[in-house]
């Protein structure tokens, strides 16, 4: 029994590692076809991406698993939530594969593999806060520099009703996803 648990436990931590290299492949070949500029520029330019800043944190935190940390149920389900909405735009060049299509693929075969299924109703409305996080640093980031790094929150060029409208869809959208990882996490159980 302990030696099948020390397999799964492994496995996973392995897993984990692949998912994160692939994470940090995916990100690198990003950087690497971004417009030619300073060092400085280029990284302001992919900090405004949702899927750079997104594919980030899931990375790092794959990563720590693959190191021995644990993850709980929550953060897990909260990875697969918040990489969903990564796979809107996928394209056929590495880079945008990577990052919207092979990552998001990539974690939620791990999550459904691997991590904890305990998750609760409650944690939907945790699942929602890197979205809101992410819209406000947007809409701030767009408003202060006037360069709107999320096409469907500029205020500027679609006005804020369109806006507020479009920020309420993709709320919606993490919410159902959520949803969904929560119905599936109860039938794995």
């Amino acid at each position: 029994m302990v030696h099948s648990v020390w397999n799964k436990a492994m496995a996973a931590r392995i897993a984990a590692f692949l998912v994160g290299v692939l994470g940090l492949a995916s990100l690198r070949a990003t950087y690497d076809t971004a417009p030619l500029a300073d060092l400085g520029t280029q990284l302001w330019a992919l900090a405004g991406s949702y899927a750079v800043l997104t594919v980030l944190g899931v990375t790092a935190a794959l990563l720590a698993v693959a190191r021995g940390w644990q993850i709980g149920a929550a953060p897990a389900g909260g990875l697969v939530v918040a990489v969903s909405m990564v796979v809107l735009g996928v394209d056929t060049d590495w880079p945008r594969l990577g990052l919207h299509g092979l990552m998001p693929v990539a974690v939620v075969l791990w999550w459904l593999v691997f991590a904890p299924k305990a998750v609760r109703r409650r944690d939907l409305a945790v699942w929602l806060v890197w979205p809101v996080l992410y819209g406000t640093y947007a809409l701030l980031r767009g408003q202060i520099s006037g360069d709107w790094p999320c096409l469907a929150l500029d205020v500027a060029g679609l006005g804020l009703l369109r806006v507020a409208r479009n920020a309420a869809a993709l709320l919606l959208g993490v919410w159902l996803v959520g949803c969904v990882v929560l119905g599936l996490a109860r039938r794995l159980r």
